[in-house]
């Protein structure tokens, strides 16, 4: 099968290098890969030795045909494959590099790599088609307008595709791998190098995909530039905390361009992280809200967990009300930028996970949906609460504050305390001022808070989810929403590596509970919640 999309001749060129990285790697438990392959020969025996299999695998067809289509019913098992691919393809310049003497990936990273892609190849290989969910992703289809759209949006995932965006060459080329992922975006960076007519070319093909494509703008420090209008594809502008005190959103009559949370490079604590968004929805006054360079929350996790680690921050930001996530993407790691975080790709475990998180989100959106609820609280505060020094991170006053509230399952809006109060009338119940020398102790200000709400509380917000010694659960996201019908709906995200038995007060569990999740019952009257580490639950009453 051929579309115009798998024949121009950019994406074949790109097509050819990363299938002939996966035609070198596909096979590697029968190859073994006990030793650290510290030379190109070594490496390259064991690539040579895959060839067959792999081609037995996927077969000889283009790469976006052959996964995009022909994987089509069995969508986990094409993300794997099309991560396989590009990993091959990353391994493969590594041999070319070293027979040169100019290997850039470290001996253990390049063993991790291959341990992973041997096993996902057998993974892949013994998938079945899925013939009972009817789960396609690729024939739901997305628009630049229903992203923006206000109501019971889907929770979307991208990576930035900046693999070919480099000072070198401003083209782009792996549009043919992340199709395969599941994601129905397309973000590409918005450079001074980007060609208008080249960019038209590629949104034309990502539409014919069903995606949408979402262009990245960063202005410079020092211009205030706007951004342009590319025709049928979304713009957008991360702004930092600061920024987004002053920032405004595009008029309504521009439904291309918004405004996005910009993610610290090194990631924060998860309450902060939840503040952070909760800036961007008081601020901005929308619901749900948009994040670039989107990071799991910082916490010590070792490698083997990061990507359950991301997956649970995944869910807990699209229940939080996160609409799209732009991940960084990959970058060449021999590209001139010297960046540590030049390509998530030499993880290719974490970004397979993170990949079967996006494509379980997109299966669930309903369930999310019950989450999309009205903030009843909104913490005002002043410039102050930002650090002084870096605009783009919280001042250390107010992140105590920030934890109490999310240690209590709290959802919490933040808003500008030197705002109008006409434009925050209305849209909160309560609207408690913050202030640097109330918040020395951060139990007071908690204590305050929930005396503020007590007034008025509904049946649903007194559905809390506690220890079995009845005390707060710590490092667990808990938000309750409801159903269309008014029923209670609760999601659970473990954010630790250990495992957890959780209680539900407030009535929900009398009748026992269904995990959406899972797809089981999980809950019986009177009976307590278990969470495996990372784990996320979204519990309906029977």
């Amino acid at each position: 099968m051929t579309t115009p999309v798998a024949t121009h001749p950019r994406l074949l060129r790109c097509t050819v290098c990363v299938w002939a990285g996966a035609v070198t790697l596909a096979a590697a438990n029968s190859a073994g890969a006990d030793a650290p392959p510290a030379d190109a020969s070594t490496l390259g025996v064991r690539v040579a030795r895959l060839q067959e299999q792999a081609r037995q695998l996927a077969g000889e067809e283009e790469l976006l045909d052959t996964l995009y289509f022909g994987w089509s019913d069995r969508p986990y098992a094409r993300a794997t494959l099309a991560i396989v691919a590009k990993t091959a393809a990353v391994l493969a310049r590594e041999v070319e590099m070293r027979d040169h003497g100019n290997g850039a990936i470290a001996d253990t990273t390049v063993e991790r790599m291959w341990s992973w892609a041997n096993e996902a190849v057998d993974r892949a290989a013994a998938a079945e088609p899925d013939l009972k969910i009817q789960f396609r992703p690729h024939r739901r289809r997305v628009s630049v307008e229903r992203i923006r759209q206000i109501a019971r949006p889907q929770p979307l995932f991208a990576l930035i595709d900046s693999a070919s965006s480099t000072r070198h060459h401003a083209d782009f080329g792996d549009l043919s791998l992340l199709a395969p992922l599941g994601v129905r975006v397309h973000a590409r960076p918005l450079t001074p190098l980007s060609d208008r007519s080249t960019l038209q070319v590629a949104i034309k093909r990502t539409a014919a995909l069903g995606m949408a494509t979402v262009l990245v703008h960063r202005p410079s420090a020092t211009s205030s530039e706007s951004a342009p209008i590319i025709d049928q594809a979304g713009t957008v502008v991360p702004v930092t905390l600061s920024g987004t005190l002053i920032a405004k959103e595009p008029s309504r009559e521009d439904k291309t361009g918004w405004i996005a949370v910009a993610d610290p490079v090194f990631g924060e604590s998860w309450p902060c992280s939840l503040a952070r968004r909760g800036l961007a929805r008081g601020v901005l006054d929308r619901p749900r809200y948009s994040a670039v360079d989107w990071k799991a929350p910082v916490s010590r996790v070792p490698l083997p967990q990061r990507g359950d680690a991301a997956a649970a921050a995944m869910w807990m930001h699209a229940v939080d009300g996160q609409a799209l996530g732009l991940i960084p993407g990959w970058r060449d790691l021999r590209d001139g930028s010297a960046s540590p975080h030049a390509s998530l790709f030499t993880e290719p475990a974490t970004l397979e996970r993170m990949a079967h998180a996006n494509l379980d989100l997109l299966k669930l959106t309903d369930a999310v949906a019950c989450f999309n609820l009205p903030r009843t609280l909104a913490m005002a505060v002043g410039t102050d609460a930002i650090d002084a020094k870096d605009g783009n991170a919280w001042a250390g006053w107010v992140n105590p504050v920030w934890a109490a509230l999310a240690s209590h399952q709290i959802p919490f809006d933040v808003v500008f305390a030197h705002a109008r109060a006409t434009d925050i009338a209305g849209r909160y119940r309560t609207v408690f001022d913050l202030r640097r020398e109330e918040a020395g102790n951060p139990d007071d200000v908690l204590l305050r808070v929930e005396r503020a709400l007590a007034d008025g509380t509904k049946a649903t917000e007194a559905i809390t989810v506690r220890e079995l010694d009845g005390g707060w659960p710590s490092d667990v996201f808990t938000r309750v929403g409801q159903t269309k019908a008014g029923a209670p709906v609760i999601a659970m995200v473990n954010l630790s590596d250990r495992a957890r038995q959780l209680k539900v007060q407030g009535g929900f569990a009398a009748r026992g509970a269904v995990d959406k999740v899972a797809n089981e019952r999980v809950v019986r009257p009177g009976e307590s919640v278990s969470l495996a580490p990372w784990q996320v639950r979204i519990l309906f009453a029977r």
